[in-house]
């Protein structure tokens, strides 16, 4: 395995219900703009995206799912937002300590490097959903997998999944990820399944799953503040710290 020091950036895209390609274009293009100083690792699934310097981009109608087997053999319909955990662990099969997953819909405000260093000290960095807690976004028997009771449930956040730090070189990390791979590989809590309980609407797959492993683990969620979603960059209803932002397809 290579040793690199760099961080990496791992994102998908794809024509999809919109253009994802042109957002991953702008995702590279802020990244650079704002001093990013580390590597891309990117996907495109169908159209084009051109190639870069310095930005690893593969191109085709599947990913080169590496080992272990809990990334072969399976689709996005059998598991939903597998392919996000297959491309961080090509990541770290690289050889990268420090690997961002982000949604092709981010932009990057300002170099992360302060976001980097708390991950080097918790392992994971992920951002609270304000206004979204878990609740009504997880399936019963999802809830039952990570052992987490009714009562407790009302107490546990969900993170927004469109920017997730792991840091490789804290074994924290390690023990979030492998975990996470163990929840998608159990044929039931990343599938689409639903609740009786009051005021569910769905379950959020991946993103549900990671929220209650990270709650479990009693890792503190950043606030709401270093990644906002529009209007939250003009507005600064937040403040202006922040690193990232969701602007979606435009």
């Amino acid at each position: 395995m290579e040793n690199n020091e760099k961080p990496c950036i791992v994102s998908f895209s794809s024509q999809g219900r919109e253009n994802y390609n042109s957002a991953m274009l702008r995702l590279i293009s802020t990244s650079k703009e704002c001093g990013y100083e580390g590597d891309f690792l990117l996907h495109q699934f169908d159209g084009y995206v051109p190639d870069y310097r310095g930005v690893y981009i593969t191109q085709g109608k599947s990913l080169n799912y590496p080992q272990p087997e809990a990334f072969q053999c399976y689709n996005h319909a059998e598991v939903p937002y597998l392919f996000k955990l297959a491309m961080i662990q090509i990541a770290r099969e690289k050889g990268y300590k420090q690997v961002i997953w982000c949604d092709s819909t981010i932009c990057m405000v300002k170099a992360p490097l302060e976001l980097l260093e708390v991950a080097k000290q918790t392992g994971v960095v992920a951002f609270d959903n304000l206004g979204h807690p878990l609740r009504p976004w997880i399936s019963d028997i999802a809830l039952e997998r990570l052992e987490i009771s009714e009562d407790e449930l009302h107490h546990v956040p969900q993170i927004m999944a469109c920017v997730i730090i792991f840091d490789f070189s804290n074994q924290v990390a390690v023990e979030v990820f492998d975990e996470w791979v163990k929840f998608a590989q159990d044929g039931t809590s990343f599938q689409n399944s639903g609740s009786k309980r009051e005021g569910f609407k769905a379950h959020r797959h991946d993103q549900a799953i990671l929220s209650g492993i990270l709650y479990k683990k009693g890792i503190k969620l950043r606030e709401y503040g270093d990644l906002v979603y529009e209007p939250n960059d003009v507005d600064l209803k937040f403040g202006d710290k922040f690193t990232f932002v969701n602007r979606g397809i435009k």
